[in-house]
């Protein structure tokens, strides 16, 4: 591989540290499945590293995947005149994919797809909406549950409410 040349980091959080991480925290183990599920896509890819490895290679690329508990490190002795750093994983809950991108900003290093504030934002359904609402675009009328209690109360609604959890993947809720 090419050492010398542009490097492409790809930061991802594989299921069963998630999963591991949230029975340590408490998390009933048929929760914590459901949840580090969300999380197959690093699963899914993984077995593609080698062919990405290649693929970039070819291109005078190095290629690195990059678990997210290495990343901090990882990030820290990167170039950044050499390096791009894309992250697979999301989330600022449940899931910490959320800190790649600002792990890579701390370390002056370049990123594809949105910046580490805009990144964050978008992984909050409610907040996002809101600001989204605030620049004219049109979105749903939306409520905000904590512990069971509203913080902010939606409209009312004679067809009901279409459930989801805030900052949880959008397969969950429907």
């Amino acid at each position: 591989m090419p050492r010398n040349g542009p490097t492409l980091i790809l930061v991802h959080e594989p299921e069963k540290a998630c999963f591991d991480r949230l029975v340590a925290d408490g998390y009933p183990t048929e929760r914590a499945t459901e949840i580090s599920s969300y999380l197959a896509q690093s699963t899914d890819l993984a077995p593609e590293f080698g062919q990405l490895a290649a693929a970039c290679e070819t291109r005078g690329l190095t290629f690195m995947a990059v678990e997210l508990d290495d990343a901090a490190t990882v990030l820290a002795n990167a170039d950044p005149v050499k390096t791009l750093v894309w992250t697979l994983t999301d989330g600022i809950a449940y899931f910490r994919g959320g800190a790649s991108p600002a792990l890579a900003r701390l370390n002056g290093l370049k990123t594809i797809g949105a910046d580490d504030s805009l990144f964050a934002l978008c992984q909050d359904k409610f907040r996002s909406g809101a600001v989204l609402g605030a620049l004219g675009l049109p979105v749903p009328p939306a409520g905000l549950a904590r512990n069971g209690k509203w913080l902010v109360e939606p409209s009312a609604s004679s067809a009901g409410w279409f459930v989801k959890p805030n900052r949880l993947g959008a397969k969950i809720g429907i």
